[in-house]
């Protein structure tokens, strides 16, 4: 009778211990497939960020040198007309300097943009590394701040395009 108990005990037991084994093995799965998704995701934001750091370098030099190259062919230039040449290079260096301010604004947006990304890879890989917690909050901020800086940005461009709207 004893040992049909203790049988008994043990059968509960190890039953008791394959159905934790499964939930174990389940969490254990579903935490696998997360981190794949959060590699795939921090692949993709460190891509996008090589792509910024190659498409936005702008040579400033060559610039300055195209311009004055410009320049000597402007003041070389005989005109006929009523425009004189120093109207001409008034002309074209206000155009310039738009030119260079809306490059300089390119270039901050580009720079913003890739200081996003690498905070958002820095933040994917710590969550890799730590393993992911119960509660997305920290993916849920990056969503909702990125939310906000392209509102504000379409805010931004909105006013911009108004104020060229009106020159």
């Amino acid at each position: 009778a004893r040992g049909k108990k203790r049988g008994q005990a043990a059968a509960i037991a190890t039953s008791e211990l394959t159905d934790r084994l499964l939930e174990h093995e389940h969490a254990c799965d579903r935490r696998t497939a997360m981190k794949d998704n959060m590699s795939r995701v921090q692949r993709l934001s460190e891509a996008e960020m090589h792509k910024f750091n190659r498409e936005g370098s702008v040579d400033v030099k060559k610039m300055e040198s195209d311009m004055s190259k410009m320049d000597g062919r402007l003041r070389a230039l005989k005109i006929s007309g009523d425009v004189a040449v120093e109207e001409l290079i008034v002309a074209r260096d206000e155009r310039d300097k738009a030119e260079r301010r809306r490059l300089r604004l390119q270039m901050q947006r580009e720079n913003t943009i890739m200081q996003k990304a690498s905070a958002k890879t820095h933040l994917i890989r710590m969550e890799l590394e730590r393993g992911h917690e119960e509660d997305d909050e920290s993916i849920l901020k990056l969503v909702y701040d990125e939310v906000q800086d392209l509102a504000k940005s379409a805010a931004e461009l909105s006013s911009e395009n108004e104020r060229l709207r009106q020159k």
